[in-house]
């Protein structure tokens, strides 16, 4: 006899979730090269700019947040 088994996702969304992540993956990359070029720029030009800290944000309300400003 044979199993039948539901597949969480169909293959199109599994391949659209690789997309995905991998997109996420380019853009931490494209990120951390722009900050070590920022951080290059200011020791050039001899500014500081402090250490990014961790800021909680309500990101599911812009309008609150453009408010807040």
């Amino acid at each position: 006899m044979m199993e039948v088994r539901k597949m969480p996702q169909t293959p199109a969304e599994m391949a659209e979730n690789e997309n995905l992540r991998a997109t996420v993956e380019r853009q931490k990359r494209t990120i951390e090269n722009q900050k070590v070029t920022i951080q290059y720029l200011a020791a050039m030009v001899d500014v500081y700019i402090p250490e990014e800290t961790e800021v909680e944000e309500n990101v599911q309300n812009p309008v609150e947040n453009e408010e807040n400003l």
